[in-house]
């Protein structure tokens, strides 16, 4: 209930919208993904300009000029490297704030 809370906190729930809980096999993270706005895959093409740390996690600069937080950027992939990565917006653990977590990544 507290990760729930902490979303709408974060995310400026108004009741509109629904919460989906990932529950984890052992070793995996919980994540909690809000539908609504950002319901669905999301598409982001930019540049590494973050390695991320114990806090943040990594984040790339769109070519709009725009920084987003990620999850599942692989580690290999250098600052100032191209992608595009895809994936569904929510909230886990190991990330400060509502990141995208990555399912598809593609190296240019």
């Amino acid at each position: 209930m507290f990760l729930i809370s902490a979303l709408c906190l974060t995310a400026g729930c108004k009741g509109e919208a629904e919460t989906t809980r990932h529950d984890p096999r052992p070793g995996e993270e919980q994540l909690v993904i809000q539908s609504g706005q950002q319901d669905g895959q999301n598409t982001l093409t930019g540049i590494r300009v973050t390695m991320g740390n114990a806090v943040d996690c990594p984040q790339l600069r769109t070519d709009d000029g725009k920084i987003h937080a990620v999850k599942g950027l692989a580690a290999d992939i250098a600052l100032g490297e191209r992608v595009s990565v895809t994936g569904r917006y929510g909230i886990t653990p190991t990330c400060r704030g509502t990141v995208l977590v990555i399912e598809k990544t593609i190296r240019f």
